[in-house]
């Protein structure tokens, strides 16, 4: 009898014990996962100004097999003429851009006008949203951009966090490989001063990451409204009808040194 009493006080005993460790292990578990979830990341630059000087210089970047792209944001459109229907190995000239006229797809209208062959990608989040109404209301067909949203393929998916990670880092390759040029000198130096602005770092599990916006508002950068425009231009999934006739590279910027 007194083995048994014995027994069940060691059990009693193993069990406070337990409870009294269940406290530090699960304040240990959730510090273990916070860290793992929510790391610091250390952000760099994405653009050099060295690099960014590449897209202003020589910009008349012979294509072959391209079509246009007409890219919209709640503040800016722009038109591209693209070569390569796979993101990675996109050449592109950006041929113009614009400030938009508030509450107006007027613009839009013309340049489909005039490049009726072109794949129309708007960006209707947030203050876009509006716009994207207007053009469903007016039977237009446009490629969504959903810049939060997952990469399609499982291979960009494991490589980058989000869409705009994928775009931004090919839109980064291609300005470093010379295959990035902006025909308007028009803006340059807002370009300059966003495309700067733009950072990255890797998450916990090594995949590339852009700043947020909300997180460049906090720390007093510049709003990529053009940058982003840019970017979609390399946004996974996006094609384009092939043209027989030559891009317009009629309007050269001028060689442009950045600070």
């Amino acid at each position: 009898m007194k083995q048994v009493f014995k027994t069940v006080n060691l059990l009693a005993a193993g069990v406070q014990l337990l409870g009294d460790l269940k406290g530090p292990l699960l304040n240990f578990k959730n510090n273990v996962r916070r860290n793992r979830n929510d790391p610091s990341p250390k952000y760099k630059q994405l653009f050099t100004p060295e690099m960014i000087n590449k897209a202003y210089l020589n910009p008349a970047l012979q294509l072959k097999n391209f079509g246009h792209f007409i890219i919209v944001n709640a503040r800016y459109t722009a038109v591209a003429a693209v070569q390569g229907n796979t993101s990675k190995t996109r050449k592109t000239v950006v041929l113009e851009f614009k400030e938009n006229r508030a509450m107006s797809i007027d613009d839009i209208l013309q340049l489909l006008s005039t490049y009726p062959a072109a794949t129309l990608s708007v960006n209707d989040n947030g203050e876009g949203k509006f716009l994207g109404q207007l053009l469903k209301k007016n039977g237009i067909w446009y490629m969504p951009v959903h810049w939060g949203g997952n990469c399609f393929s499982n291979d960009n998916r494991k490589e980058y966090v989000n869409k705009r990670a994928q775009s931004y880092a090919c839109l980064s390759y291609a300005v470093n490989t010379y295959s990035f040029k902006i025909c308007q000198p028009h803006n340059n130096e807002k370009v300059l001063k966003e495309l700067k602005s733009i950072r990255y770092s890797f998450d916990e599990r090594s995949r590339f990451r852009i700043m947020p916006v909300s997180e460049m508002r906090e720390i007093g950068l510049d709003v990529p409204d053009i940058a982003d425009l840019f970017a979609q231009i390399f946004l996974e999934g996006t094609a384009y009808s092939l043209e027989l006739n030559s891009p317009d590279l009629s309007t050269p910027a001028n060689n442009t040194q950045s600070d």
